[in-house]
Order: structure tokens, then sequence, then C-alpha cells
């Protein structure tokens, strides 16, 4: 399949309304396709120190519910060890990459203009946006990732990304790398980011990809061992649930572009990215839309 190019899955008479409740539909069905067909995955293994919850995956649409649709990140936003080890000791190459990240949007985007990054942690996205002559804006759900990013000047906010501190229209670039499974409020997670776009702006989602070859194992082993089916996330997607959650706001996708040119270690990175991708042998999801 063309990772460029996602079929929607179908929306069902059972499927959630937009504005429904999904913390609340996730205790009794899928909250994409709504079927009550679900397998139950228990998850018995300890996760950053944290008990696990189980998986509930959709033998329909393929889509997995957390089976604590509410926990997860609260528990452990401030636990700075969580962050160091993740993100802190690999900020150089977080702000090269964010370079990288960063050409590839511009390369579709008519002229540099606000950028708000969902999830921004230290603030490598922000540094290299404003580098570049971006208005960068970011937010997190831990205060001392915040504090780290506001003492480098960069304009970082305590908040949740189904309840963003900005004025309706605010940002030409949506940023949102790895967030989207943290939240079970999909659709409110979305129309936030819809709501601060400005219309025709361009949104970047990238998620964990339920279905590459990475999470081919049986679905009881991806349960008990993979790292994405942790108490961090909440949701876990297929790339047609996905792009189903987008369309049905109104979103169209966007295709990366084919050719994006800059300097030698931006083209050997952009390589190896589009390969894992496009041969599904990497674990990410990487999409592009262009809201209302």
């Amino acid at each position: 399949m063309d990772v460029d190019r996602i079929p929607p899955a179908p929306v069902h008479p059972e499927s959630p309304a937009i504005d429904a409740d999904l913390v609340a539909v996730s205790a009794e069905r899928c909250t994409w396709c709504g079927s009550a067909d679900r397998q139950a995955y228990p998850r018995l293994r300890q996760d950053d120190g944290h008990s696990s919850p189980g998986w509930y995956h959709c033998t329909r649409c393929g889509l997995w519910n957390s089976q604590d649709p509410t926990g997860g990140d609260a528990a452990v936003a401030d636990e700075e060890y969580a962050y160091a080890g993740m993100y802190q000791k690999h900020l150089a190459r977080k702000l090269r990459t964010a370079h990288h990240r960063c050409r590839v949007l511009e390369a579709m985007m008519p002229a540099r203009g606000a950028l708000l990054d969902i999830g921004c942690s230290y603030g490598s996205m922000l540094a290299a946006g404003a580098q570049r002559g971006w208005r960068t804006a970011g937010v997190d759900i831990s205060p001392a990732v915040v504090k780290v990013a506001r003492e480098q000047g960069l304009d970082a906010h305590v908040a949740l990304m189904t309840a963003l501190p900005f004025a309706d229209g605010s940002f030409d670039l949506v940023h949102a790398k790895h967030v989207i499974e943290h939240d079970m409020q999909t659709y409110r997670a979305l129309s936030e980011m819809q709501r601060v776009a400005r219309p025709g702006a361009l949104i970047m989602v990238e998620t964990p990809d339920a279905e590459s070859r990475r999470h081919s194992a049986p679905p009881d082993q991806l349960a008990a061992t993979s790292k994405h089916w942790t108490i961090w996330h909440r949701v876990l997607f297929t790339p047609a649930t996905l792009a189903g959650f987008c369309t049905r706001l109104g979103w169209t996708q966007v295709a990366e572009p084919a050719v994006v040119w800059g300097p030698p270690g931006f083209l050997a990175w952009r390589a190896f990215k589009r390969w894992g991708e496009k041969s599904r042998r990497v674990s990410r999801l990487v999409t592009f839309w262009r809201v209302p």
C-alpha cells in the first residue's frame, strides 16, 4: 500500500458520533466502527514501574483500545526520568531530525508562517522551526519539560491536546508527532487541531502503525510485549482507521513530495525514512492533511 494515500476505513451504522464521549464508548465497543466484537488481551507486565492495562482489539476494523481509557500519561507526566531517558539524552539528534522534518514540511507550504508543535517536549521542533524562520508555539502535558523549553526562550505551554490554549485559526502548520495515541478522545484531539489551524492549513499526524511488519506477530504477543501496547498509549491505529477519523472530519490527505532537495545528511535521512515507511518495516505511520 502507498503510505501517501490511505483508503479510510468505512463508517458503520454503529460508528460513534463525532461528538461522542469515546472514553465511555470504549468500555463497551470499538471507538472507530462501534463493533462490540472485540478480543481482550491482558498485558501482564510493568511499564516504567507502573502496572500496564490490557487491550481490546476490534476484530472488524483492527483498532486497538486500551482497557484503561483515562490513565497512562497522567500517572507519569511529571516523572522526569521518563523524559530524560527517552528525550533529553538525544537532544542533539532530535534537533537535527527536527530540521530535516521542517525541510519536508516547508516543501509542502507556500511560505513559512505559524507552527504549532503538540507534544513539544524539550522543544526540538520549536527551536528548529524558529531557527528556520517560523513563528513557533508548543504544548506538552509535562510541566518539567515545558519549563526547560521556556528557559530556552521557546513559547511552550502546559496543556492537553484536547484543550489547546490558542485562538481559532492561529496556525498555518500543526505538527502532532506521536501524540494522538495518548488520548482516547480521538475526535476531540483532531477537532482541536482543526480549530486552531487556519483554513487550508497543513496538519501532520504521526503515530505507531499497528499493521507495520514490526507488528505482524499474533495479537496476544503484541499486547503482552511490544513497546507500543503500553501504559503510555490509549489507542493504536491501523492506517485505515486513522484515515477514517481524519476524513470523517472533512480533512483531505496530502501526499508527501517525492523529491525534496537538501544537504547529503538530509537526503540520506529522508531516503531511509521513506524506505521504512513504504516497506512498512518501521512502526510509524506518517500522514499529512489539509483542513477545510
